[in-house]
């Protein structure tokens, strides 16, 4: 992963590199993968919340990020049901239209995407975000050199996940906007995922709750 980046012209670490990581943790850990995996998603999220809040959303919109978070987690420690989740995704669909009307996306500003990062991360406490790769055999093609899947070549945001927003925000910009964003932060911000950051999560499981209840 970290040759790819470092050599790649757009410094990023592409969403058939991200499935071949979750298939070796699957290997590695069994169904405790799935905890690994959201613990890892919950603190990357958690780094993404400052530039939200930075980002001057609408007053409707503005603390869906946090209840996002709050609910996840809180399923995550039983409290919250599948349901509860299945409903905040709902409603956070029928309102996205609005969401996106509200934007000034003129200015380019990557922080607003956090706004979808919330929505993923409820999709990674489900599981739903392996049922979608699953159902468009996204897995079986990270592994196959002619047709692997990338977030350009799918071209649907419902693919992306928290680590890409996190790409995003550090580069100012998606790989495929080189006109508006900065590879080598986008290379920065994978290499310290890779490094420093999803080892965290592939060590001790009891340190790796640490690290996200209590930093």
């Amino acid at each position: 992963m970290k040759q790819h980046v470092s050599e790649s012209v757009d410094g990023d670490l592409p969403l058939w590199w991200r499935l071949r990581l979750w298939v070796r943790m699957k290997e590695a850990f069994g169904e405790e993968s799935e905890v690994r995996r959201t613990l890892l998603a919950f603190y990357v999220f958690d780094r993404l919340i400052p530039a939200w809040r930075q980002a001057n959303a609408s007053l409707r919109f503005r603390l869906i990020p946090d209840l996002h978070n709050y609910l996840a987690r809180s399923h995550f420690l039983g409290f919250s049901s599948r349901d509860t989740l299945e409903a905040a995704s709902k409603d956070w669909g029928r309102s996205y239209e609005e969401f996106v009307c509200s934007v000034n996306w003129d200015k380019h500003d990557a922080r607003f995407y956090v706004y979808d990062a919330g929505h993923f991360l409820l999709l990674r406490c489900r599981g739903e975000d392996d049922a979608y790769y699953s159902h468009w055999g996204l897995i079986s093609r990270a592994f196959d050199d002619e047709n692997m899947p990338t977030e350009l070549s799918l071209g649907d945001s419902y693919i992306w996940d928290v680590h890409f927003v996190g790409a995003m925000l550090a580069a100012s910009g998606a790989p495929w906007q080189a006109d508006i964003c900065n590879p080598e932060l986008r290379r920065r911000y994978w290499i310290n995922w890779i490094e420093n950051i999803v080892p965290l999560f592939t060590g001790d499981i009891s340190a790796a709750r640490d690290v996200v209840w209590w930093g």
